[in-house]
């Protein structure tokens, strides 16, 4: 008999990994964008963001229609294309032509890679958990929430029940492990699954998480490794304790809020193999003057006088 997987919706969460961490990389940079919502516009996502949307929505069908062979079982694989195609069109940002391209190789090569070697048994895709508390009896200002790319019995982890982590990069498949070895992510989606309603109570315990790299491959094939990260209960704890102060400081933070800590560190950060700006560099490095190159808000506002300080 065949079990049922449970088939999430794609998407970032309204409390997730990536608000905290802007807060921790640097808490003028969260102000911003979360709480005063500037952001440059634009018409075209960046096909490295889009590649990466397409790729785990293209994966997480695969995972679904049960890792069909694309050559031998080419009905079947057709439903992870239709899967790409709808991700591509629902996004809010328009993506290239070449993007949809890139990302159904990198999926193709995915699933050629894999489909000879031991599968897991998939009980979710594009799983959420919470919002809940990272540790018992924590204020509801500091619960979180994680979606998970799926929850699976992974014969890299002995076959016991894993939190699958996806990350498609320009990264060697052996420094994205390093990356994410010890890393907030990771510990904050094994709490999570320990104290919401989602997670252990009704799935059981998880051993700890499988992380699944893709390493896109711009002019040769693309490379693929998993490797099976537990998490220790000391691990988790410090890590909850350390969340508590940044976690009320960010939930206390208000648009007018001043003296607000500009961390220099942050101002530029690694991404894939190369390092990247803040969005906001200009603004601390010129104020009000380029101010002009923000938009305020859902509705793409002129930002007010106050908002580069």
């Amino acid at each position: 008999m065949t079990s049922i997987i449970i088939e999430g919706e794609s998407g970032a969460t309204e409390a997730g990994w990536s608000r905290i961490q802007d807060y921790l990389r640097c808490p003028k940079a969260y102000q911003f964008k979360e709480v005063r919502k500037l952001h440059r516009p634009v018409s075209m996502q960046l096909d490295h963001f889009s590649v990466g949307t397409l790729v785990h929505a293209g994966v997480a069908k695969w995972f679904v229609a049960g890792m069909p062979d694309p050559e031998r079982q080419p009905k079947r694989y057709a439903k992870v294309l239709a899967a790409m195609e709808k991700e591509a069109m629902n996004s809010k940002d328009a993506m290239t032509p070449k993007a949809m391209q890139d990302a159904c190789r990198y999926v193709l090569e995915y699933a050629q890679h894999w489909k000879m070697r031991p599968k897991p048994t998939v009980v979710a895709t594009e799983y959420k958990l919470g919002p809940a508390p990272l540790w018992p009896g924590e204020p509801e200002h500091s619960w979180r929430t994680a979606r998970l790319d799926d929850v699976s019995k992974y014969a890299e982890a002995g076959g016991q029940l894993c939190i699958g982590e996806r990350k498609t990069t320009s990264a060697s498949v052996a420094d994205t492990i390093k990356q994410y070895q010890l890393h907030g992510q990771i510990i904050m989606q094994t709490l999570l699954w320990d104290h919401s309603a989602q997670g252990k109570t009704m799935h059981g315990p998880i051993a700890g998480v499988v992380l699944d790299v893709i390493q896109k491959g711009y002019n040769a094939a693309s490379k693929f490794g998993r490797v099976f990260l537990p998490v220790s209960e000391h691990q988790k704890k410090w890590f909850a304790e350390s969340m508590k102060e940044p976690l009320l400081k960010a939930a206390m933070m208000q648009p007018d809020s001043f003296n607000i800590e500009r961390r220099v560190t942050g101002c530029t950060f690694m991404a894939g193999r190369g390092r990247v700006d803040c969005d906001f560099k200009e603004l601390c490095a010129t104020g009000k003057s380029a101010l002009g190159l923000f938009v305020k808000g859902p509705k793409n506002e002129k930002p007010g006088p106050k908002d580069w300080e």
